[in-house]
């Protein structure tokens, strides 16, 4: 296809406080479509979020469409496609993809559909009614992937949701197997393209050197606005064997209203405080990481799941070091020299990382997060990611 002055809409299940990463990395992909290439493009987010401040910021340069509630989805897409009838529709986030696949059906539009897969997408198997339930998991992800995707495009961000979704565009109504590293599979009208970094929010200040920053307390950095997935209990617990060795650390969390409840609970029902312990800071969640990263030592996840993690790579970008659980979405950062790993939900093995790293020579390891910063720079840049998107809308 080319995409030269052609209509390209954004399709977002959105609605954060800050657009985080991921908004500004596609602000500069419409920004390279519109001088580059001449396209026009179109936002649609949920109608939740047409207060926010990044909100107003895309607005300066795109038309914002929203949509009122998931029932009416459907017939808001409707509405919304008959109007601007793009060439180019790109999803995110996945629940509003059967959605507008409906819409561009109904109205027999010639839209090219592009499906992006950012989430890390497994059926909890530990659930009540489990049999009911996982078959009526099959049943939808077989109905978005097989039925409403038959026409897209897929952009997974890792190698794990490749597999997950070349599962069910088989017509499998099991669940998949779990993610097989290096597996050899020929995929259909798909294309892995792990996240890029827009730098905006990262470089706009100089960075700290590890070796220049003051360790008492150590300080261990964590966004935690997702608890459970996120494993913040796992980090949490890992801390409260590092106070009993007599180390002097803090843990610095990010945290929503929610998330503060779901943290002192855990604290108290699960290790018997009485409140939030010293060590452990919980801060508002920002859009100026950058600030918060040159305060701190290191940067951990404890995530249970992943597909990209943005997080890490931006830390990465601000020279901390890294010490994160060993699972799929985070294996592309491993074997980084300035990165400690530990098996996923073991408290006791992160506790030994964290202790490795507040011994770890401070001029060592500053040397080693250059290294791991030039790695994740050349292979993650937001160049390199619009170059990958814009020859996958011209091969639609």
């Amino acid at each position: 296809m080319d995409i030269s002055n052609k209509h390209i809409t954004f399709v977002w299940q959105l609605n954060c406080e800050y657009g985080g990463g991921i908004i500004p990395l596609f602000s500069e992909l419409a920004s390279e479509l519109r001088t580059k290439f001449g396209c026009k493009i179109s936002w649609v987010f949920p109608q939740q979020s047409q207060r926010r401040d990044w909100i107003d910021e895309i607005k300066k340069n795109d038309k914002v469409y929203f949509v009122s509630s998931v029932d009416a989805y459907e017939q808001d897409f409707e509405n919304i496609l008959a109007i601007i009838k793009p060439d180019i529709v790109h999803t995110n986030f996945e629940m509003m993809d059967i959605a507008v696949s409906k819409a561009i059906h109904k109205l027999g539009l010639a839209t090219k559909l592009v499906f992006h897969i950012h989430d890390a997408l497994r059926f909890n198997k530990n659930v009540e009614l489990y049999f009911i339930r996982k078959h009526m998991w099959n049943y939808r992800m077989v109905k978005r992937y097989h039925k409403w995707g038959k026409d897209a495009y897929f952009v997974p961000v890792s190698e794990d949701m490749a597999q997950f979704v070349h599962h069910y565009r088989k017509h499998r109504f099991l669940l998949p197997p779990d993610y097989q590293a290096g597996k050899n599979i020929e995929y259909d009208r798909c294309t892995i393209v792990p996240n890029g970094i827009s730098t905006e929010r990262i470089d706009r200040i100089p960075y700290i050197k590890v070796s220049e920053k003051p360790t008492n307390p150590f300080s261990f950095l964590s966004f935690g606005g997702r608890i459970h997935v996120k494993g913040i209990d796992v980090l949490i617990s890992a801390g409260d064997i590092l106070i009993h060795k007599g180390y002097n650390f803090q843990i610095m969390l990010t945290s929503t209203p929610e998330s503060r409840k779901q943290v002192l609970e855990y604290c108290k029902e699960k290790l018997g405080y009485h409140s939030l312990p010293d060590w452990l800071k919980l801060i508002d969640q920002t859009q100026d990481i950058a600030s918060i990263m040159n305060l701190c030592n290191c940067y951990v996840s404890a995530a249970r799941a992943e597909t990209f993690s943005l997080a890490i790579c931006e830390a990465t970008f601000m020279r901390l070091p890294i010490i994160q659980s060993e699972i799929a979405g985070t294996q592309w950062n491993e074997s980084n020299p300035s990165v400690l790993t530990f098996p996923n939900e073991d408290s006791d093995k992160l506790a030994s990382c964290m202790e490795s790293m507040i011994n770890w020579d401070k001029n060592d390891l500053s040397d080693k997060c250059e290294i791991t910063n030039t790695n994740n720079r050349n292979s993650y840049s937001s160049k390199k990611w619009i170059n990958t998107i814009v020859d996958i809308y011209k091969g639609l």
